[in-house]
């Protein structure tokens, strides 16, 4: 008899913890916050710096574009790298440009992030530096996602930018930075991009010190690399970064 209670005590039991069952799943927020957006006009090579928070619960990818206008006309896009952005993590970034032509310009600025796009608008001022040329672009080589940029300078550098330009709509590059350079040696940059629908076209490459003294550039046209050498550059890359 005893153990009859025990199990009818234990069936009675059964339905009231499952009852209780309790949702400890997290709520899927997707939420973006821009901490600070800012453009330095101080030197010669402009930028422009931000840095976004994710302040939600889901993971995305980010990524910062800016646009120059000179009224209606387009005169220069840049981007940043692309980054995974966990929940609560910050993605701070910097896009470079080095104005043509002192003047009045508009920027847009769009943060695309996990499909979606925040959008702001600068009217910003700059002048054109008068820089020595100081930079040889010696050697491009290109490959399927990014193009590797050999250079060397005539004078010692605190930093070297490398920024792309001139691209078709609907590709993405970012820019390459150097640091510490010292003249008569070449360096190496590995610039990333991202094509729409692939196909050869003639780019700029612009090499600037951050100060806006020294600066050079060169039209390059841009064909993929195949085969063996191909293949092996592909995989030393993947093995250092």
């Amino acid at each position: 008899m005893k153990s009859y209670y025990i199990i009818l005590a234990f069936l009675m039991v059964i339905p009231i913890a499952f009852s209780l069952n309790i949702d400890l799943s997290i709520n899927k927020v997707f939420v973006i916050e821009t901490k600070y957006l800012t453009y330095n006009d101080s030197f010669g090579t402009k930028w422009f710096s931000g840095e976004i928070l994710n302040s939600g619960s889901i993971p995305y990818s980010v990524q910062a574009r800016v646009d120059i206008f000179d009224g209606n006309d387009s005169v220069f896009t840049g981007w940043s790298t692309k980054r995974g952005l966990m929940p609560g993590s910050n993605f701070p970034f910097l896009i470079y440009w080095s104005p043509e032509k002192e003047g009045s310009y508009s920027a847009r600025l769009r943060i695309y992030h996990g499909g979606e796009v925040k959008e702001s608008f600068l009217n910003i001022t700059a002048a054109k530096a008068n820089a020595e040329d100081a930079f040889e672009i010696k050697e491009v080589r290109v490959f399927n996602n990014y193009i590797m940029v050999g250079i060397s300078s005539k004078k010692d550098i605190e930093e070297l930018v490398i920024i792309p330009s001139n691209y078709s709509q609907g590709w993405a590059f970012t820019e390459g930075v150097i640091k510490d350079v010292k003249k008569g040696i070449t360096y190496y940059s590995v610039i990333e991009y991202e094509p729409s629908v692939w196909f050869p076209q003639t780019i700029q490459l612009s090499a600037v010190s951050r100060d806006g003294n020294y600066a050079s550039s060169k039209s390059v046209y841009l064909e993929r690399e195949t085969g063996l050498s191909a293949l092996i550059f592909n995989f030393i890359l993947g093995l250092v970064r």
